[in-house]
């Protein structure tokens, strides 16, 4: 059967590893009000390299494009370092119908963050 075929029929793949690396360039903003407090935001693209290996099909490695927004929140201590908390969520385009780990891009994300000036 095609691998075509088997994308589109929804079948369950166990993955027993899974990669995402990107190259991201944008543009951001980041402020620290009276108080201490810290935010900023960020605007970025670019490519993302993923794959996955199964137990029951080849390893699949693929290349899609990714734009990602972030916003921030945290707390300025001294000597210019901010600390606190990220949340992004990242979405993928150009996305082969083929993939098996298509479903696996992009998404939200969580962290902490920490910057200096």
């Amino acid at each position: 059967m095609p691998d075509s075929a088997l994308a589109d029929r929804n079948l369950y793949l166990p993955v027993s590893s899974y990669y995402e690396h990107t190259a991201q360039l944008g543009f951001g903003y980041r402020n620290h009000l009276p108080g201490k407090a810290h935010w900023g935001f960020q605007v970025t693209g670019g490519p993302t390299f993923y794959g996955a290996h199964f137990t029951t099909q080849p390893p699949d490695r693929r290349v899609a494009g990714t734009v990602q927004g972030r916003v921030q929140i945290g707390y300025q201590l001294p000597r210019d370092v901010g600390v606190g908390l990220a949340l992004s969520y990242a979405e993928p385009f150009g996305l082969k119908n083929r993939s098996f780990a298509r479903d696996f891009v992009g998404g939200v994300n969580i962290g902490i963050f920490a910057d200096w000036r």
